[in-house]
């Protein structure tokens, strides 16, 4: 058998003792399926789009291998979008919510297993402003906290860093003025935010979206409808303690197209 090539671009920091106790059992696992490894690592924010849409374009390889968290694979994601080459993926990250909507393994020896059997399977994406997601989109409180994280501190602490940036912006956010057009029929809202996915899982092991599938052709709106921080609160409580959502001011939609207008940044 002919020997593949194989490019794994990988995020050094996405979790390092998991990087040092796994990532070599995993690429000895490609090797051993035929692989020839080129491991390629990124230095910072952008690096890891650049060299997935590089090595897509080469055509050198036949397979490309994204190691890291789900910001990783977004990049990866947008940078081989069109060519027709697979992917594989090795989580690393700090929530893995595509291995996990996915349902990959998070062991990365486990995951390397699957990538070299090779059963390939495709998934949506959604796409925004012109970048791809496959996960979901957020709007409102969701982005501004996702924005102040700090990724350093994200190093240390993990999902609960975003979780501190969360509380850091509670006292000073005041819900936005929104309409949001499903499929061409808008509804104004004044949401705490708004969540477009096409994958079930959030923040981790969570769900916003129960019934998001990743192959339907369709994204599943999660719409928190009330300017009350309090209640957000108590959403995220029940979120963690997995009940049931049935709140009067959520709203969960299934559309083709999502369509955000504001009179400000969202």
């Amino acid at each position: 058998m002919a020997e593949r090539k194989l490019k794994l671009i990988l995020n050094p920091i996405s979790k390092p003792l998991k990087i040092l106790l796994f990532l070599k059992p995993a690429i000895d696992i490609l090797e051993k399926g035929g692989y020839k490894v080129d491991t390629q690592e990124s230095a910072c924010f952008g690096d890891a789009e650049a060299e997935a849409r590089k090595a897509a374009g080469s055509g050198e390889y036949d397979l490309i291998v994204a190691a890291g968290g789900d910001g990783t694979f977004n990049q990866v994601i947008n940078g081989i979008h069109g060519k027709d080459i697979p992917l594989g993926l090795i989580a690393l990250g700090t929530s893995n919510v595509l291995a996990r909507s996915l349902e990959l393994p998070l062991n990365p020896v486990d995951a390397a297993k699957i990538i070299v059997e090779g059963n390939l399977k495709k998934w949506d994406l959604g796409v925004v402003n012109g970048r791809y997601f496959a996960i979901m989109c957020g709007f409102g409180f969701d982005a501004v906290a996702t924005e102040e994280t700090n990724l350093k501190l994200k190093r240390f602490l993990g999902r609960y860093a975003y979780i501190l940036a969360g509380i850091q912006c509670l006292s000073g956010y005041k819900p936005t003025r929104m309409t949001v057009a499903l499929d061409g029929k808008p509804t104004p809202y004044r949401p705490i935010f708004v969540d477009v996915a096409n994958a079930p899982f959030y923040g981790g092991k969570y769900k916003l979206t129960p019934d998001a599938k990743m192959d339907d052709g369709i994204l599943d709106v999660f719409i928190f409808d009330s300017p009350s921080l309090a209640r957000l609160i108590y959403l995220v409580l029940r979120v963690i303690l997995n009940l049931p959502l049935n709140l009067p001011e959520i709203s969960i939609t299934k559309a083709r197209t999502v369509e955000i207008t504001a009179p400000g940044r969202v």
